[in-house]
């Protein structure tokens, strides 16, 4: 008990009203603290299990991760123990809308949530497995989140998805001559039109690549938003993007792999 009473000392401020579930899911917890997302993939590789594992916060919220995915353990330290988006939600007081896309396993919009459980939030998601472990992730919160299983895209347009390795690396591309399409994308225009959104308090952007044909196209959609972070996937598509944002008067600034805007005033 005084080998866990010290660990827990070290645990950074804002996690620590986490608590874990006995047994495993208190060693992958501790793992992932401790020694980082690696090491937690090579425990969970070596029990040969693929049973998903619930860490219960404080507020009875359980967060599922898949066994032996890194991505998911990387995800989580990204969001709950490093607070990649804490500086998105400094740029806006009391959101009301709030949109994620590339929700991935709804990790993100849990975040959020928790941080303004009176916001709307609309989460997309193209990725079969992704959307079937967000929609578990995001059952607890209510009708305030809405997810669906579509892409964005700079129109509405049949998509494809083309995996080029685990559940985070994929990328989705327009189909063409007659390819069957996985999943349907949605321009922002249609998407805000559909779900009677006159502004975007708050905008998430991380598509794996897909932030290019977003932001080469018109994005008179800016002009509804206060607010956004976008993982850019390349320092081209970076500059690409940091002209939109000038040319559509937001301040920015480049942290970690995140691009954080917001409206001048």
């Amino acid at each position: 008990m005084g080998l866990l009473k010290s660990i827990k000392r070290r645990i950074p401020n804002q996690i620590k009203q986490l608590y874990w579930n006995p047994g495993l899911c208190r060693v992958l917890y501790l793992l992932l603290l401790e020694h980082g997302p690696y090491v937690v993939y090579l425990y969970l590789r070596g029990l040969g299990t693929s049973t998903p594992f619930a860490y219960v916060t404080s507020k009875g919220q359980s967060m599922y991760l898949r066994a032996g995915q890194i991505a998911d353990y990387w995800i989580f330290g990204e969001v709950f123990v490093d607070i990649e988006y804490g500086p998105v939600s400094k740029c806006v007081e009391n959101p009301k809308v709030i949109l994620d896309l590339g929700a991935n396993i709804g990790l993100t919009s849990l975040y959020l949530h928790r941080l303004y459980p009176q916001a709307r939030i609309i989460a997309l998601e193209p990725d079969q497995d992704n959307y079937s472990l967000a929609c578990r992730n995001l059952s607890i919160c209510g009708e305030n989140i809405l997810l669906l299983q579509a892409g964005i895209w700079h129109r509405d347009a049949p998509l494809r998805v083309v995996r080029t390795g685990g559940p985070a690396t994929y990328q989705v591309e327009e189909c063409h001559n007659g390819e069957t399409a996985e999943v349907q994308g949605i321009c922002m225009e249609s998407l805000m039109s559909r779900y009677g959104l006159d502004s975007i308090d708050i905008l998430k952007i991380d598509i794996e690549g897909a932030e290019r044909v977003l932001f080469e196209h018109d994005c008179n959609w800016l002009t509804k938003v206060r607010a956004l972070a976008v993982e850019p996937h390349s320092e081209e598509i970076r500059k690409l993007i940091e002209s939109k944002l000038e040319k559509y008067g937001f301040e920015h600034r480049f942290q970690s792999r995140t691009l954080f805007a917001r409206r001048k005033e």
